[in-house]
């Protein structure tokens, strides 16, 4: 095989590794963040929604006519 094409698995190789590394030293940031400023659960009470009786609505024939 030519050397260029040995060159272009290099460059693409170097490109790989670095994209991993980059996602790696991203998700360990984004988890300091969450160790540094955890989340505050709020325990507020959901009004419940009254509950309704479904009624259906009729229609009569010559409505739609």
């Amino acid at each position: 095989m030519s050397p260029d094409f040995y060159k272009a698995l290099e460059i693409s190789g170097i490109g790989i590794a670095g994209v991993f590394i980059f996602m790696t030293v991203f998700y360990f940031v984004i988890m300091g963040l969450d160790k540094f400023f955890p989340n505050e659960k709020k325990t507020k009470q959901i009004a419940e929604a009254p509950k309704q009786e479904y009624k259906p609505v009729e229609f009569s024939d010559d409505e739609f006519e």
